[in-house]
């Protein structure tokens, strides 16, 4: 890669790209070793894991998006997608407005 020509454009790209493919296999292979040296007892109360949330807040928008089809589409609910990222559980399942939806507006059938 060609840093010398990073523009705000594709420094972005750039930047995810060197998380996929050079920070992430080396984390994993890290993760890996941790959990190889825990114990069988160990192995149940303790996980490694590593967040990358800091190194992709750019991304921000690309993944709320994706989360947003998700949600509309059915493939996952509000909680799921919460879990993703490390956020609570809403206590009782409230309705989501579809987008066509608004307030005010009847239901014609």
């Amino acid at each position: 890669m060609d840093f010398g020509r990073a523009t705000w454009g594709n420094a972005e790209q750039m930047a995810q790209g060197f998380l996929t493919f050079t920070l992430l296999p080396r984390i994993s292979f890290g993760l890996g070793a941790v959990s190889r040296l825990l114990s069988s007892d160990e192995t149940g109360t303790i996980c490694s894991e590593f967040v990358a949330d800091a190194l992709v807040q750019a991304e921000i928008a690309a993944r709320f998006e994706a989360y947003a089809k998700a949600i509309t589409n059915g493939i996952f609910n509000p909680n799921e997608v919460r879990a993703l990222e490390k956020s609570r559980a809403l206590r009782r399942r409230r309705r989501i407005p579809r987008a066509h939806e608004h307030r005010g507006a009847r239901r014609v059938e």
